[in-house]
């Protein structure tokens, strides 16, 4: 295999291998930090600082702690939090269409 070969691949597995690195580790410093990154719906995982991990989808948000599904994780417990973000609804275009549903019949 020539050179120029073996570098375009190895740039193109580079490249897509950091396209899938779309979780990244955040120091939880204080509990601004943690608010300011995290919205209701996020998938989240988060280290105590006792080295627990806890994995869960954000539900409800207090001044005080996160909450998911049977979890409840306060701002002091955290160590570090990674974050991946819900999916943001269409602002702009037609909404998508149900290819399943009944056509809708004239009275």
């Amino acid at each position: 295999m020539s050179d120029l070969l073996k570098l375009m691949l190895a740039t193109i597995i580079a490249l897509s291998m950091a396209g899938c690195s779309h979780r990244k580790t955040q120091v939880a410093a204080s509990p601004e930090v943690v608010i300011e990154a995290i919205d209701v719906g996020d998938d989240v995982s988060i280290t105590s600082k006792n080295g627990k991990l806890h994995r869960f989808i954000v539900t409800r948000m207090t001044n005080k702690a996160l909450y998911g599904d049977g979890y409840k994780v306060t701002y002091g417990e955290m160590s570090s939090f990674e974050i991946k973000k819900k999916a943001k609804k269409r602002k702009d275009g037609p909404e998508p269409v149900d290819l399943d549903a009944e056509p809708a019949t004239a009275p």
